[in-house]
């Protein structure tokens, strides 16, 4: 799981501008935090990797455009003026037959500038962990 994480990482320091629209100082570039999350009124706990050194809270789904075209599924999310964007059944390594589901999404308000992904494996797992 951390070969997903770097690779990640690496996505976005490669793709990704280096102006920024704010900047939190305070902040990382990016970290994992854990999201209560309702579904079929259940709570669920779900890790989501935030990158904060960004240009817009839509970076996370240029990137994901840019490297595997167009997304599969359009989520409408609570709390959130742009919908999540999926893409499904994804490989991240040419060596590697593991496929991935990936959900971006991300927040630009006075408080809170990320952009952030949810990685899912094959069995729909959560594939960050803290």
């Amino acid at each position: 799981m951390r070969k997903v994480i770097v690779l990640i990482v690496m996505l976005f320091t490669f793709f990704s501008c280096k102006t920024n629209k704010l900047t939190y100082s305070e902040k990382q570039d990016y970290t994992i935090e854990t999201v209560v999350s309702s579904i079929e009124n259940n709570a669920i706990s779900i890790n989501e990797l935030r990158f904060y050194n960004i240009e817009s809270a839509m970076d996370s789904k240029k990137i994901m455009f840019d490297k595997f075209g167009k997304w599969d599924k359009v989520v409408a999310a609570p709390n959130k003026n742009h919908p999540v964007l999926v893409w499904e059944n994804i490989s991240f390594f040419k060596d590697d037959s593991k496929t991935y589901s990936v959900a971006a999404s991300g927040i630009e308000t006075p408080t809170e500038y990320y952009t952030s992904v949810i990685v899912f494996n094959d069995k729909m797992k959560i594939a960050f962990h803290q």
